[in-house]
């Protein structure tokens, strides 16, 4: 297993793991060690089962505010070609 995730962690994938503690108490240092990787990588450990809703809507939050949103309006911009332009169009504008 750890192969694969160091393979994953150099092809830039981020892991971040959500340990549930109630049967193994010691599942969260072994998730740190051995299972998340890359950057902003975090682990989320709860303590039973039934935490296990509340803690997975708060990693995905987590991770989806980790990752950027692209600028789609500054790479149309950059990709319009100044030929396609209208003479009455801004150069900001993509349209």
């Amino acid at each position: 297993m750890r192969a694969a995730r160091d393979a994953a962690v150099a092809a830039g994938i981020v892991i971040n793991g959500l340990p549930i503690l109630a049967l193994e108490p010691d599942l969260e240092r072994y998730y740190r060690d051995n299972v998340i990787g890359g950057p902003g990588a975090f682990v989320v450990a709860v303590d039973s089962f039934d935490h296990f809703g509340a803690a997975i809507l708060n990693k995905l939050i987590s991770e989806i505010a980790a990752v950027p949103v692209p600028r789609l309006r500054q790479e149309a911009t950059l990709n319009a070609s100044p030929s396609r332009a209208s003479p009455t169009q801004s150069s900001r504008d993509p349209r």
